[in-house]
């Protein structure tokens, strides 16, 4: 701002009156600088100025591209900095000794075709990268023909070709889903897709041998004719392995089996005609972010279950047959062998009939055991002093080498059963100074074990059932065993022994040193024990094991048997004006029946007078196939099912349910229905 006696002017030219009031003019160019004018001007003066600098004009339009040639040898660096954008082509012939570092070819980052990259985060075609940090995600990449030395190749979608990958965490399949799949189903390859060029994979099934083996597993929801992919090698994560159908009780670590009619397993496929694949492990339980350590190598590799009475032989190309074991013959001995000693001597190439004993420490007497008119013998050079026909004829011919006394040799004792001929086998020695009656008797008399059975829990002086709903505890105060002696000792088993598994609470080991007779046999238990099953996570049934041990007191052989207390949902029916479709908590107890029992074909008599009628039970026994009415009649049509969650009046909830309800009331007179799944 200029003073009372000052004229500013700016950069823009202006006409101004200057008057002789006014002593000077001072003029402030652009650039800042001032022209003073000191004379007095007492006239009107123009004073022009340099004006602002004007807009640039536009750039103008880019010149062709051209092609970059590096030829011969470049021994030194190249060193790039800023920015360099390759519109045509880059060829580069000779051979390169430096280091790329920048954008150029340093970090290939989104390139279409990578043929030699240090890091190579996201390629089309990564045909040789040979000392890659970092290869974290290769999209679709047909050919990775060589991956020397990747620290990590965390990622890679759709490579068709790896021919050499060090430190590879997963490997995909690219393929054609021929029909809807689940992520986490295993698949098998049913074909070629020309069209698609991928394999065709289906769901593969244990039971069926054209469906197996399998080569992956699927990594997502997919519908029919679908490309997609199957992981071979690696972690699947986000799938269930707690709540499966197929799984029961899963923990880490479990092996994880293809299933009967397709999915995976927890448990070990059994029957000679379903096959055998391990296609992983568990590595995380968890419904919704489980995983499963995939290992899928494209057979199945256990051993193939067999039908019984059936051993696997090898055949002439050396390859495992299954074979019946009635096929094998049982042949006969013929001729004789001695022992010196150190083995089996004089063994004849015709075969054995006897077998014969050298009593090496005296003279050449022998015993043998062989088939027709002298069963066994003694011989002593050309006599035989002591033989017992097959008929039980005792005789002795010669000088009289064997003395059999009548003095205390009265065989009283009565036999208590049938007995087999033959206790004991070739071979057998007896202690010298034996008596003749108890040589005779493991000669003649086979040796019965002790036995135990039919052992049951008792409480209160009666018998506990062994089917039960859940959470519904037992508590025993005496146990019941039946007893078999020994024979010909006559002898109860010793060191009883009761344990009781399988309980989510209560489970117990006891010992007795009770004496045991021969028949029942009730042993009390204090003080009480009790068990409960509260829960059933997957299966139909669950059951506690209640198993008694004992042992034989002459030649010490472990006796056992067991029970099962099994554990089941229970089921409803009944009839009722009340509609209960939607039903929850506990309102099946209120207007129905309650029938514990196992999953099974039930009969059920029903009186409807104007009412609703209605057949309930858990859900994972899958749907009825029929409903008849008492004459036979196909009623399932007439029935909707409903599925509902609700909870048992002791003690346990949240247990899916089918509900299956006749869809108007009816008062036909009293029938047995049967219901079947």
């Amino acid at each position: 701002m200029a003073s009372r006696n000052q004229i500013q002017i700016d950069s823009t030219l202006n006409t101004v009156d200057i008057t002789s009031t006014t002593n000077q003019v001072i003029i402030i160019q652009p650039d800042g600088t001032t022209i003073n004018v000191s004379q007095p001007i007492t006239e009107t003066v123009k004073v022009a100025t340099i004006g602002p600098q004007g807009p640039v004009g536009p750039v103008g339009p880019q010149g062709p591209s051209g092609s970059l040639y590096l030829t011969g040898s470049i021994d030194n660096n190249v060193i790039i900095t800023g920015s360099v954008e390759i519109l045509g082509s880059l060829t580069i012939t000779g051979s390169v000794n430096g280091e790329f570092t920048g954008s150029l070819l340093g970090t290939a980052s989104n390139a279409v075709s990578s043929s030699y990259a240090v890091s190579a985060s996201f390629a089309q075609t990564a045909s040789y990268v040979e000392t890659a940090q970092t290869a974290s995600y290769v999209e679709t990449a047909q050919t990775a023909s060589y991956v020397l030395n990747a620290i990590s190749a965390s990622y890679a979608t759709n490579a068709d070709l790896a021919t050499e990958a060090l430190f590879a965490d997963r490997v995909e399949i690219p393929v054609r889903a021929i029909e809807a799949l689940t992520k986490g189903d295993p698949v098998y390859v049913s074909g070629f897709n020309n069209g698609q060029n991928k394999p065709e994979v289906e769901k593969a099934d244990a039971s069926d041998s054209s469906k197996m083996p399998v080569v992956g597993l699927a990594i997502e929801d997919v519908s029919s004719n679908t490309n997609t992919r199957v992981i071979a090698i690696g972690s699947l994560r986000d799938v269930d392995t707690k709540d499966a159908p197929l799984l029961d009780n899963p923990s880490v670590g479990d092996i994880l089996y293809v299933a009967v009619g397709g999915g995976y397993t927890n448990i070990k496929p059994t029957g000679s005609a379903n096959l055998i694949q391990n296609i992983g492990k568990i590595g995380r339980v968890q419904q919704n972010n489980g995983e499963i350590l995939v290992s899928a190598i494209q057979r199945a590799n256990d051993i193939p279950n067999l039908p019984s009475g059936y051993t696997w032989v090898g055949n002439g190309d050396g390859v495992a047959t299954p074979t019946p074991t009635s096929s094998f013959s049982s042949g006969s001995f013929s001729g004789s062998f001695e022992g010196d000693g150190n083995g089996l001597t004089n063994i004849p190439a015709s075969g054995i009939v006897g077998l014969n004993l050298t009593q090496i420490a005296t003279t050449n007497v022998t015993a043998s055991v062989s088939e027709g008119t002298d069963s066994f013998k003694i011989v002593s050079g050309s006599e035989t002093p002591f033989s017992i026909s097959n008929q039980g004829i005792i005789s002795g011919t010669g000088s009289g080498l064997l003395d059999l006394k009548a003095t205390e040799t009265d065989l009283q004792q009565e036999l208590i059963a049938n007995q087999t001929v033959g206790g004991v086998t070739s071979g057998d020695s007896f202690a010298a100074g034996t008596d003749v009656e108890d040589l005779l008797r493991q000669i003649l008399i086979t040796f019965i074990r002790s036995d135990i059975s039919n052992v049951l829990l008792r409480n209160n002086g009666g018998n506990i059932s062994t089917v039960r709903e859940v959470n519904s505890s037992i508590t025993t105060d005496q146990f019941r065993i039946t007893v078999s002696q020994n024979s010909p000792n006559n002898l109860t088993p010793i060191n009883l022994s009761l344990t009781g598994s399988g309980a989510t609470s209560g489970n117990f080991e006891n010992y007795y040193g009770t004496t045991l007779s021969d028949g029942p046999n009730d042993i009390t238990i204090s003080p009480d024990e009790v068990l409960n099953i509260n829960t059933i996570p997957l299966a139909n049934s669950a059951a506690i094991t209640i198993t008694a041990k004992a042992q034989d007191p002459t030649d010490s052989v472990v006796l056992s048997t067991s029970r099962n207390y099994t554990y089941v949902y229970p089921f409803y029916h009944g009839v009722t004006n009340v509609d209960l479709s939607s039903a929850s908590g506990t309102i099946l107890e209120t207007y129905l029946t309650k029938l514990v029992q196992t999953k099974s074909t039930k009969n059920i008599t029903l009186d409807p007078d104007n009412e609703f009628i209605y057949f309930s039970y858990p859900a994972r026994y899958g749907n009825l196939t029929s409903i008849k009415d008492g004459n036979s009649f196909e009623n399932l049509p007439n029935f909707t099912k409903y599925t509902r969650t609700i909870n048992g009046g002791n003690g346990w909830s949240s247990v899916s349910y089918n509900i299956y309800k006749l869809n108007t009331v009816t008062d036909i007179p009293s029938q047995t229905f049967t219901f079947t799944f």
